[in-house]
């Protein structure tokens, strides 16, 4: 699942950092977005996690 999320915000203008690691048997993933306005994030949430 993380490198499927990884393979769709990493070509994102809007993504300035994607941070992987590890938490015991789990697998973390942080998405640093920047947006002029909270539109833009829900849309792109929208359009590449719901797609």
């Amino acid at each position: 699942v993380i490198s499927k999320l990884i393979k769709k915000f990493e070509n994102c203008p809007l993504v300035y950092s994607l941070v992987r690691f590890p938490s015991g048997h789990h697998q973390n993933l942080i998405i640093g977005i920047v947006a002029p306005n909270l539109k833009r994030i829900n849309d792109l949430i929208a359009k590449q996690l719901r797609s």
